[in-house]
């Protein structure tokens, strides 16, 4: 199969993860080990390619870290079910797939998309761990809320969602739409997503986030939303999430990079934040 025309995204992000253990200094933020083989046998020359576009952002790991990250704290409060929405090349349960202990892992995505993504694992010779459910959805004919039912997510359970890189690509009907979904999980729920913020606030980001805009308009993807901490923090609360915990590249730096002497810092404009039921 050729790779998804429809989700170049998900692939450049699985890029800059791969990137990252390939170009700079140890140790990692995420140790990624399945992005590159994932790409392709061509990734090289893949991320090769994508520099102009992904340049040395850190987004992409940081992202991925602080998600795994809360995953992990709710666990350890009982949390039983993990969904990634808009999985990609995502690899969280095939890295711990030995150390699941019984966490339904459920990967949401398009049709294509997650076909090609099932391709690639069978060829990398990947063993699906037992724990991994896949959710097949085209979100222009099937509502979320009834695709999670149909794919096996527990309604009662509490719940950690990942919704990584896509809000920009959404209108804020959509956004809120979806948000109110989420919002109907039991109390102690959490949903880790990323949001753009208007471009006067990309401070040392902006020449990446310029040139990622710049290219995935070129590929039909433009970016549809902007949100200040303020209004991503006011619509969902609206939604029915009690409160909200923001996460920028300053709290990267302090949680990630302050014990580094190589220089190597998150310059990126991209924002994450934490919903919680």
């Amino acid at each position: 199969m050729t790779e998804p025309r429809s989700d170049k995204t998900a692939i450049l992000a699985a890029l800059g993860r791969a990137r990252h253990l390939r170009d700079d200094p140890p140790p990692p933020i995420l140790a990624d080990v399945l992005a590159a083989p994932l790409c392709g046998p061509d990734v090289d020359a893949m991320i090769d390619e994508a520099i102009p576009i992904i340049g040395r952002s850190l987004t992409f790991v940081v992202r991925a870290r602080y998600t795994e990250d809360r995953l992990k704290a709710a666990r350890a409060r009982g949390i039983g079910q993990y969904v990634i929405l808009g999985a990609g090349l995502d690899t969280f349960a095939y890295r711990h797939r030995d150390h699941l202990d019984g966490l339904a892992v459920f990967e949401v995505d398009q049709p294509e998309m997650q076909a090609w993504k099932r391709q690639r694992v069978a060829d990398v010779g990947l063993d699906v761990p037992p724990e991994l459910v896949y959710i097949a959805v085209d979100f222009e004919t099937e509502a979320l809320g009834l695709a999670l039912v149909r794919g096996g997510v527990r309604g009662g359970t509490r719940t950690v969602f990942s919704w990584l890189g896509v809000t920009q690509y959404l209108s804020r009907e959509a956004i809120e739409s979806t948000l109110r979904i989420l919002a109907t999980w039991p109390a102690g729920s959490e949903t880790v997503l990323t949001y753009m913020p208007p471009q006067e606030q990309w401070g040392e980001g902006e020449p990446g986030a310029r040139a990622g805009e710049k290219t995935v308009k070129e590929h039909g993807n433009p970016w549809r939303s902007f949100f200040t901490g303020e209004e991503i923090t006011t619509l969902a609360l609206s939604c029915g999430f009690s409160r909200v915990e923001h996460f920028g590249s300053d709290d990267a730096s302090a949680a990630y990079f302050c014990d580094r002497t190589d220089g190597l810092r998150p310059l990126y404009a991209e924002r994450l934040m934490a919903a919680i039921v």
